[in-house]
């Protein structure tokens, strides 16, 4: 990540209250993005990555900690830092029907950020805008004048990634985009957001519950369970040699050739067991060692911190780096 900062979470703790207990769905989490990071942020259901989302948008405001935007924090800054702040990072949501109003066409659906964050268009030229957007993501015009039950997933989520462009953004969060997409849809969805990276010198984050999602279109990963990051390096040296046992599991599950990556119907990995026993939002130790077949006597009382350096952090007292070199 040699790019300056655009966008941080520094030691960001989110706590809900369920069910008379108080919870981290997010605890003590630092991010920090480039302008040209092509990051993924991975981990199965519960493991905060919503929470991370809706932190790193705007929408949930950290219990504790900070979401820095150039330097500034913007739940402490004034109208114009927050205008640039939504100008500069979009997101792209998980379900594009359901962020879609059916009495709406494309046409709506595409101008109607340039309205609340321009508002200095004609309707001629926002009708010309959202053509060139279209052309960007490789739709006809004839798309514009169509509703959303008239169009596939794909092409919905296509117009939706279109209106993520409309403001310019320097990043883009896609929020599972691949998740409800068939084979070829998805495949298309993830060439076509590595693309745009290229051509118009923008990042991108996603956030995916599918190792081999992640490992396809990132070149940063951060690996999330139970609302803390687990392990953070370069997408390759974790495909190559994971050091927390939790990202091994991943791999493990994670479909081992190209095709297979997009199968439909592709889940999350189920590590909850039968048993009911393991709680994944334990208050001390590590939140994975009932899972865990490497857990050492500390797991049970402290959560390990993010060790190692730049090129990679992980947070495990008894990482596979020393399984590895006994193997050597």
């Amino acid at each position: 990540m040699e790019d300056e900062a655009l966008l941080e979470l520094r030691n960001a703790t989110v706590t809900f209250e369920s069910r008379n207990r108080r919870i981290n769905a997010l605890d003590n989490v630092s991010i920090r993005i480039g302008r040209e990071d092509r990051l993924a942020v991975v981990g199965e259901s519960g493991a905060g990555k919503t929470t991370l989302v809706r932190c790193l948008i705007g929408l949930t405001r950290p219990s504790n900690g900070s979401v820095i935007f150039k330097g500034r924090d913007i739940h402490r800054s004034g109208r114009k830092t927050l205008k640039e702040f939504r100008m500069s990072v979009q997101i792209i949501f998980q379900d594009p029907y359901g962020a879609m109003n059916p009495k709406h066409n494309m046409l709506q659906y595409i101008t109607m950020p340039l309205k609340f964050l321009t508002g200095d268009m004609t309707r001629m030229e926002m009708e010309t805008r959202a053509e060139e957007l279209l052309g960007y993501v490789g739709l006809k015009e004839d798309v514009l004048w169509k509703y959303p039950h008239q169009l596939s997933g794909g092409q919905k989520q296509r117009v939706a990634i279109g209106r993520a462009l409309a403001s310019d953004p320097e990043f883009i969060i896609a929020d599972e985009p691949t998740s409800m997409l068939d084979a070829s849809a998805a495949a298309g969805i993830l060439n076509l957001l590595k693309k745009l990276a290229d051509t118009r010198k923008m990042g991108y984050a996603i956030v995916t519950h599918n190792m081999g999602v992640a490992a396809y279109s990132s070149r940063d990963i951060y690996v999330m369970y139970s609302g803390k990051v687990i392990e953070q390096t370069e997408t390759a040296a974790l495909v190559s040699s994971p050091r927390h046992p939790y990202s091994k599991v991943l791999l493990d599950h994670a479909p081992r050739t190209l095709s297979s990556v997009f199968a439909e119907n592709s889940k999350g990995v189920n590590l909850k067991g039968d048993s009911g026993e393991h709680d994944p939002w334990a208050e001390k130790g590590c939140r994975y060692m009932q899972l865990c077949t490497r857990a050492v006597e500390r797991c049970a009382s402290e959560f390990p911190p993010l060790a190692g350096n730049e090129s990679g952090r992980y947070a495990c007292f008894n990482p596979l780096e020393n399984e590895l070199k006994r193997g050597q």
